[in-house]
């Protein structure tokens, strides 16, 4: 069992058939699967913010045209792109550039003034969206008072409330797993409000990655860190096949979890990129 769950998981084409041939074309299959979300600059092509076309690049995310307005100011200006799935993708750019803004739309947590977002191909203010996304922002969803276990549990609970047992279960095992790949074992009986900057980020981590989410959003998941938990960031997100979009102002730092960099400027898309995944 791992806290990852692989989204791009092959569909069974045809029943157990035990001949070599059978065999051999499920292999192929297979082959051509795990190299579907595979990042396209390897063929020299940029992808692009034209939207996902064909079957096995469903969009997990589609922005179109969105602006956000505060009285005569534009914290963001007709941005537009999208993200298929299984890939990583950085917003990039300074102080200021709309970072935070996007990711509380895309996130469900304001909504825009102009435009539209489409989670999963459906209008993001579909209610039963959020249960497909997991969210980490600047400000803690951590419960001052309760320990990080009873954090955990709680926002397990908020997702299993009406499940069997065996869910349960499965909540208890994803605690497990988050806990021990986030390294949080000896801090998971300290009340959220003593841990430090790094050690509650990464609780607020494990918080959102609780329900598996279809989609992880994380607003400057580096900031404030030390190397040591960035590095256990860098090496969680670098493995899991989720798909993810973070904003930092770091093009060094998001390299090695990203794909692909989105820049913003003053509001507005200024270019796309491609960041090197990371490699151990």
């Amino acid at each position: 069992m791992t806290a990852c769950d692989n989204i791009d998981e092959n569909d069974e084409n045809s029943e157990n058939d035990k001949n070599d041939k059978n065999n051999e074309n499920e292999n192929e299959n297979k082959k051509k699967n795990k190299n579907k979300y595979k990042n396209n600059s390897q063929t020299g092509k940029m992808r692009t913010s034209v939207g996902c076309t064909s079957d096995y690049e469903k969009c997990v995310l589609d922005v179109r045209n969105v602006s956000k307005r505060y009285g005569h100011f534009f914290a963001l200006k007709s941005v537009s792109f999208s993200v298929r799935a299984g890939e990583s993708v950085a917003v990039l750019g300074p102080n200021g550039a709309g970072k935070t803004t996007l990711l509380k739309i895309i996130a469900t947590l304001i909504k825009p003034s102009e435009g539209v977002v489409k989670l999963f191909g459906r209008d993001s203010s579909n209610a039963d969206i959020r249960r497909r996304i997991g969210v980490v922002m600047h400000e803690s969803f951590l419960y001052d008072e309760l320990t990080v276990l009873e954090n955990l549990k709680l926002y397990a609970k908020f997702f299993y409330i009406n499940s069997e047992q065996l869910r349960r279960q499965q909540a208890e095992e994803e605690i497990e797993a988050l806990v021990d790949i986030l390294n949080l074992k000896r801090w998971l009986n300290v009340k959220a409000k003593l841990l430090s900057y790094g050690l509650r980020k990464r609780a607020d981590i494990a918080r959102a990655l609780i329900h598996r989410p279809d989609l992880v959003i994380l607003d400057e998941p580096f900031g404030g860190l030390d190397a040591s938990s960035r590095e256990i960031l860098v090496e969680y997100f670098s493995r899991c096949s989720k798909t993810l979009i973070l904003s930092s102002h770091s093009v060094e730092w998001a390299r090695k979890v990203c794909e692909r960099g989105i820049i913003l400027e003053r509001g507005a898309v200024k270019r796309e990129m491609y960041l090197k995944r990371h490699s151990a």
